[in-house]
């Protein structure tokens, strides 16, 4: 990758800032299951781009 691709990318802490402002808020996933984010308990999730599917991480192993 060259330096000029690698700027093209974001730092995650960009990414954790839009994942905090979904805290507290409840979602029924593509793969049926829910998941609370900022939960303790919550399931972690796989987003599928290339498929348009965000499933929990268990569904994501199983290759949905």
């Amino acid at each position: 990758m060259t330096k000029k691709q690698k700027e093209q990318y974001r730092d995650t802490e960009e990414l954790r800032v839009i994942l905090g402002k979904l805290k507290g808020q409840k979602y029924r996933l593509d793969c049926g299951h829910h998941t609370t984010f900022g939960h303790a308990l919550s399931n972690d999730i796989t987003i599928r781009v290339a498929s348009r599917r965000i499933v929990c991480s268990q569904c994501g192993y199983e290759g949905m």
